[in-house]
């Protein structure tokens, strides 16, 4: 996007975690590059403790997925200043951000930014109805320049 600073470099990879993941050891890849990461078990939904290693002003998010509209996430919901959120805190509360991403995959999308700034914990919550399997391609924050 121009005019924008990806804040990916501002990460605390050793701090970041995900639940319901098959492999822990992918969400670095997944926030520094063209990775994926998908859903463990029968559970389409995957839950990201994503820290940065200062506060940060938030302007948009962009999700990448594949091709396969059948593997595209349909739903993220974002959550900030929490670190330890699981499934049933996120199933019950109000998301700082929610977005459709059946429209809005690849593209940035433009959160509240009086709701992230400052930020140093976001939770992000992807979901995808009605299949099991779950594959998520690299997550990008931003700030206007």
């Amino acid at each position: 996007m121009k005019d924008s600073v990806c804040l990916n470099n501002h990460l605390s990879f050793d701090q970041c975690t995900a639940l319901n993941v098959d492999d822990q050891n992918v969400l670095k890849a997944v926030l520094s590059s063209e990775s994926s990461i998908k859903s463990g078990g029968d559970d389409p939904q995957i839950l990201m403790i994503i820290k940065f290693n200062q506060n940060v002003n938030i302007t948009h998010i962009q999700i990448n997925s594949g091709n396969n509209k059948e593997m595209i996430p349909s739903n993220v919901k974002l959550f900030t200043g929490r670190s330890d959120l699981d499934f049933d805190d996120v199933q019950d509360m109000k998301p700082t951000e929610n977005f459709d991403l059946l429209k809005n995959i690849g593209k940035p999308m433009k959160v509240n930014i009086p709701r992230f700034k400052n930020v140093n914990t976001i939770t992000v919550r992807i979901y995808l109805f009605n299949i099991f399997f779950l594959r998520c391609f690299f997550i990008i924050m931003m700030r206007q320049k």
